[in-house]
């Protein structure tokens, strides 16, 4: 059973969390004066992660606020078509013991909905003002063969690690959360969800060099 102690927020957690975020000069540039779209992009996949790892919201309500970060964040960035799945699955994951099968299906059937449809309506219109289905970034990353991109992925994602302090720790983070859910064979569910998006953050860059789907 769910105790206060379980649900309770740590300040002190999320404050040191929020200052060692703006310590790190790179992510602030990236999101101020590169004037690119990051700041739209990570406030929505911020918010879309607070909903879908809320379990103590109402699930249809949750389920249609869902559904239109879902829409705006595949309209804001292509690797959303990444994104906007696995968090839709961890609000499935999150809610499933909440509800029955049916209602379940009910609940989740919008934010899927969402997903597809604007991924449809968004492919018409590429079609019929560019001419051709994806991005432009998926053609101009073209690359020779599927092991050259897997390098050049993995190059990118090992650059990443070692590019700060800040990165550093946050990974060190990362590896101290995956023995905790190791020792405790899974049974933490906050701690597996949070750690599974840390995990998928780390692998956009290699997937993004292979597909166009999560390209950055």
């Amino acid at each position: 059973p769910r105790t206060p102690r379980d649900s309770s927020l740590s300040l002190p957690c999320a404050c040191a969390f929020v200052v060692l975020l703006l310590s790190d000069f790179r992510f602030v540039a990236w999101n101020t004066v590169t004037l690119m779209d990051t700041s739209l992009w990570t406030c929505l996949l911020t918010t879309s992660a607070l909903v879908a790892l809320n379990d103590r919201a109402a699930p249809r309500r949750a389920a249609w606020w869902l559904s239109i970060l879902n829409a705006l964040s595949i309209l804001t960035r292509p690797e959303a078509l990444l994104w906007a799945p696995l968090l839709t699955l961890l609000f499935f994951v999150t809610h499933k013991t909440a509800s029955d099968r049916t209602r379940l299906v009910r609940i989740i059937a919008p934010p899927i909905a969402a997903i597809v449809a604007t991924v449809t309506l968004l492919t018409i219109f590429r079609l019929s003002y560019f001419g051709y289905p994806l991005p432009n970034t998926f053609y101009a990353k073209v690359s020779p063969s599927l092991g050259y991109s897997l390098r050049e992925g993995l190059t990118y994602l090992w650059s990443y690690v070692r590019s700060g302090v800040v990165i550093e720790v946050s990974v060190l983070a990362l590896c101290v959360s995956t023995a905790h859910l190791l020792w405790v064979r899974l049974q933490d569910r906050r701690t597996l969800t949070l750690t599974g998006l840390l995990l998928a953050g780390l692998v956009v860059p290699v997937v993004g060099n292979i597909s166009y789907l999560a390209y950055l």
